[in-house]
């Protein structure tokens, strides 16, 4: 009873959204969209590879080289249920050599908005960080991206 006391006065005093506080922390899947920027077409392997070069290039040239995204399946594995091909990545700590996070990107195109759009989810379930979160989007939005979070519904 006190703490919702307290939690309303720390809300109304600084003027955060309760609603967006929880979300924050509950986000399950990151949605990017094409803008000027082009996924690649995910019946070519090989640009499905070159494009995690350049998020891998991304993350060495401006984010200091910690983190890279490994690609587990170089051989896409399609899925019927949502008509997209998905792959598996392993968010991986250059410095410490430990898996940050395990990831699935589905690619998929997305016929309302009539384009290719990438879904990020963490693998079985695990929870990711909102720094980790935090990371990803700051990659794809200096790619060149468009993304939407989703979050958690109670």
């Amino acid at each position: 009873m006190i703490l919702n006391i307290f939690k309303k006065y720390f809300y109304n005093c600084f003027q955060v959204n309760n609603e967006e506080t929880i979300h924050f922390n509950k986000i399950k899947k990151i949605i990017v969209k094409e803008t000027e920027s082009k996924l690649p077409d995910i019946n070519n392997k090989w640009k499905v590879v070159n494009f995690f070069d350049q998020i891998n290039y991304l993350c060495e040239t401006i984010f200091g080289n910690t983190v890279e995204f490994i690609l587990q399946n170089p051989t896409e594995i399609p899925c019927n249920v949502s008509h997209s091909i998905k792959y598996k990545i392993n968010m991986f700590n250059k410095k410490t050599k430990k898996i940050l996070n395990r990831l699935i990107f589905y690619i998929k195109y997305d016929s309302i908005d009539k384009t290719s759009i990438l879904i990020i989810k963490p693998e079985k379930n695990d929870i990711i960080s909102s720094n980790h979160w935090n990371f990803i989007d700051s990659v794809f939005y200096n790619m060149g991206f468009q993304t939407k979070l989703k979050y958690y519904h109670k």
